[in-house]
């Protein structure tokens, strides 16, 4: 729909190996893909990967804030569900991505003095729990910080061409292609019931 944010719900993925991520459209908007049957044969829930893409969008729709942090050589990306990427909560029995609050990037506040994710888990700015990580720029390239080796082993087993941190490391976004979109519409528009 020309002029509007959008998430999209598609059978497969368009990127191997991709469960969802958001891009921006050629009006540079944002918009979030969400590959259904991709997701459930990695065995991973659907409301999950969508809310983690659309909880991204929502707090950076052009995929460029970022923030210093503990490290002043570095700068991190503004994702909100990566640090707690593998945590989730139920809402009216539905699973949903957790989520970091505005003050995980604020390093003025003392461990456990806020709440910094929706599940109360992190307990100081800019922790990464074991089943996430964070997207950072130093030294003239974007990297991944991992919170476990286990993440780091199992990012490393992912294909993540597609995914924002991949987009950020080469160092472009490009917009979503027009003609996807218009076939993904169409898709929309015959099963839309009447």
């Amino acid at each position: 729909m020309p002029g509007a944010w959008a998430v999209i719900f598609l059978d497969d993925a368009d990127q191997p190996g991709a469960l969802a991520y958001h891009d921006l459209t050629p009006d540079g908007l944002p918009q979030s893909k969400v590959f259904v049957r991709t997701t459930l044969q990695n065995g991973d829930l659907v409301s999950v990967s969508a809310s983690h893409e659309l909880v991204e969008m929502l707090v950076d729709p052009a995929i460029n804030l970022m923030s210093t942090g503990p490290d002043r050589r570095t700068v991190y990306a503004y994702e909100a569900a990566d640090p707690v990427e593998d945590l989730s909560f139920s809402v009216n029995g539905i699973a949903m991505t957790d989520f970091v609050y505005p003050a995980y990037f604020e390093m003025f506040h003392k461990p456990g003095s806020t709440q910094f994710d929706q599940m109360k888990k992190v307990t100081k700015p800019f922790q990464i729990l074991p089943g996430g990580y964070q997207i950072v720029f130093k030294g003239g390239t974007w990297s991944q910080i991992y919170g476990s080796p286990e993440k780091r082993k199992r990012f490393a087993r992912e294909d993540r061409r597609g995914h924002r941190s991949e987009e950020r490391r080469k160092r472009i976004l490009k917009p979503a292609s027009p003609t996807e979109i218009a076939r993904a519409n169409a898709r929309l528009t015959r099963s839309a019931p009447p």
